[in-house]
């Protein structure tokens, strides 16, 4: 059985490879119409997408990947105008779409195409639930699944350029073509261990997250030393994080091109009232200050004007103090302790920062969203004695 078990995963492989080696090109409209009808028979494809970000806010899709396991189409969206057969493939919901770690792979699919893959499935986080690290990369994904070694050289070529060269072609094809069969594999484990639910609820979780919109008035929290700011500067850089990420999002550029978050902070904690103080207290480029100084010091004449100085969203969270960082560090030994058993990094359960956000908003009423599912039958325990620490006055 196991002979015959080895021989099939062998042919299977040779599939995907074969694929990998043959994609079919999508560079018109009448190709991907061609395309989405065999698409839309299928159960399971895996999916990718490459892409540029390094001098935009928005990040330019440049190639949409997707396979059965036995061939891989190549969308090449900078040839397509109808985006409608993908997007009819990604919100089918008879069509589980196959990712690993899919986080960027969402923003950009809802921005160029209008639309995300759902329902979803992440492989990075199975194999995790399986015992392999929490951010296990694809190749590794491979080597632990398949034993087959891929080469990651093109990861960050530019995919832009036309035309894509043959090894472009075959490492983005690459990056799908093993999907399909790994999934059977991994959900075979899964199901043994009863965590197949684990998988489903947290890449939901996932598309969730990516719907939700940023609150630009709370981007300031972001900053960890926020809360050793005095009332006003604390609405200074409040302020100067919205206006940045607008200025950012208006001309398509990286946010730390408008200006960097050590400059904000240094702005908030100064408040210059003048072009030279401005200069003085930033270490920011001088075309920078030249073309933003007008803007940043109005924002900061109108808060030093305004009589209160009342935040009207959530004030920074303040550090842990001693007995609390002491309860931090008991419960992150039991969380360790109850991930040991199970076979998987502590992390997965809850994060150090997720445990902090517990701690310091204890007693939670409304448990975050993370902590209703699968995770709520396993430390509900632990989340109820963080709610019964005594609160020092």
């Amino acid at each position: 059985m196991a002979i015959l078990a080895s021989m099939t995963q062998s042919r299977l492989i040779a599939k995907a490879e074969k694929a990998a080696q043959n994609p079919i090109i999508i560079n018109s409209n009448n190709g991907l119409f061609n395309a989405g009808k065999l698409w839309a028979e299928q159960k399971i494809l895996a999916i990718d997408t490459e892409f540029i970000r390094e001098r935009t806010y928005y990040a330019i899709l440049g190639l949409v990947q997707v396979s059965d396991g036995h061939t891989v189409w190549l969308v090449d969206p900078l040839k397509i105008t109808d985006f409608q057969p993908l997007v009819e493939m990604l919100s089918n919901p008879d069509i589980l779409k196959l990712l690993h770690a899919p986080s960027e792979d969402l923003e950009v699919l809802q921005k160029s195409v209008g639309c995300m893959p759902e329902p979803m499935f992440d492989m990075q986080l199975a194999a995790s639930y399986l015992g392999q690290a929490l951010q296990i990369s694809y190749q590794k994904l491979l080597e632990w699944q398949l034993g087959v070694l891929i080469d990651k050289g093109e990861s960050r070529s530019n995919w832009l350029q036309r035309p894509l060269s043959d090894s472009q072609l075959h490492y983005a094809a690459l990056d799908v073509s093993y999907l399909p069969m790994i999934y059977t594999q991994v959900t075979t484990e899964l199901e043994k261990l009863g965590r197949q639910t684990w998988v489903t609820e947290d890449s939901q979780l996932q598309l969730n997250k990516a719907r939700m919109s940023i609150d630009f008035d709370q981007l300031y929290l972001r900053f960890r030393n926020a809360w050793r700011l005095k009332p006003k500067p604390q609405k200074t850089l409040q302020a100067l994080c919205h206006w940045r990420e607008l200025e950012a999002e208006r001309r398509n550029l990286p946010r730390t091109f408008i200006l960097r978050d050590n400059d904000l902070m240094a702005i908030a904690q100064n408040m210059p009232t003048t072009a030279e103080n401005l200069k003085e207290c930033t270490q920011a480029h001088p075309r920078a200050l030249q073309r933003h100084s007008r803007s940043i010091l109005e924002l900061v004449s109108k808060i030093r004007s305004e009589k209160s100085d009342a935040l009207s969203t959530p004030q920074p969270p303040l550090p842990l103090d001693s007995e609390e960082k002491n309860s931090l560090d008991q419960v992150r030994a039991d969380l360790s302790e109850l991930a040991s058993q199970l076979g998987i990094e502590s992390t997965i359960l809850a994060s150090k920062k997720e445990l902090e956000y517990l701690i310091l908003t204890r007693p939670v009423n409304q448990l975050p969203a993370r902590f209703q599912g699968w995770r709520n039958e396993l430390i509900n325990g632990l989340i109820t004695n963080i709610n019964q620490l005594p609160r020092t006055t």
